[in-house]
């Protein structure tokens, strides 16, 4: 027990402390260290550690989904119409933008203003023209696009292959699609991811000529690559004006 001037002095002082750290701010001085409110202090405290540790964890979570972020795959596709300039056809799509959608989305393309994401303002179009679906292969991680026919006045051409209506075939990595007067260059830019992808249309300001050679068969000797023709110059039929309930 402590007594006299010396035990009143200590007990004073011990009180002092007690109270400082009932307070809750700590500063050190001399070989005790206590709290006060008005002073900082470079001591370490709970909080303090608890809110570093916190940092920390962000962002390496933050880091970590930077790396193990997936690319999109995305299907370029320049558009050619001859009467671009004076009819406004492709003003409504956003020509270079790079159009963000769902996996299990089906892309509509035609004149409906409701029902197509990329719409085609021209009176020759059908309500839906074609749609567009992405999948991956059987068996495989491979993703890839497949393109059907929705109109039924109009045949779709693919490369050198006609689609009838609801005829429906897998894009190859580059190819050329045709109907009526309209031509798109379409060519597969492969990504990883399962859970989106990417469609970007840019008006081309001159004809479209298809790219990849087309394999002719020569009798005895095989096949034989020659350059392909512009899409004019195939067989396809002119466009016919569709009724409002046609697709």
């Amino acid at each position: 027990m402590l007594t006299g001037v010396g035990g009143t002095s200590c007990r004073s002082s011990v009180t002092k402390h007690l109270r400082a750290l009932h307070r809750g701010d700590m500063m050190a001085t001399g070989n005790l260290t206590y709290f006060s409110r008005n002073k900082p202090t470079l001591s370490w405290s709970p909080q303090t550690h608890f809110r570093k540790k916190v940092e920390e964890m962000a962002a390496a979570v933050e880091s970590n989904d930077v790396e193990t972020e997936q690319t999109l795959t995305c299907l370029h596709m320049k558009m050619y119409h001859p009467h671009q300039h004076d009819r406004r056809i492709f003003s409504a799509i956003d020509s270079g933008r790079r159009e963000e959608i769902k996996a299990e989305e089906t892309v509509f393309f035609g004149r409906d203003i409701n029902s197509c994401k990329f719409k085609l303002l021209n009176n020759k179009v059908s309500r839906i023209q074609f749609g567009l679906d992405f999948f991956k292969h059987l068996n495989s991680s491979k993703m890839s696009f497949e393109i059907k026919n929705l109109s039924k006045k109009t045949k779709l051409y693919v490369d050198n292959e006609a689609l009838e209506y609801l005829n429906k075939v897998v894009l190859p990595p580059k190819c050329m699609i045709c109907f009526g007067e309209f031509q798109f260059l379409v060519e597969n830019e492969v990504g990883e991811s399962e859970d989106k992808f990417e469609i970007c249309c840019e008006v081309s300001r001159f004809p479209l000529v298809q790219e990849t050679p087309v394999r002719l068969a020569i009798a005895e000797t095989g096949t034989q690559n020659v350059p392909a023709l512009p899409f004019n110059n195939l067989a396809t039929p002119p466009p016919v004006e569709v009724d409002e309930n046609d697709y």
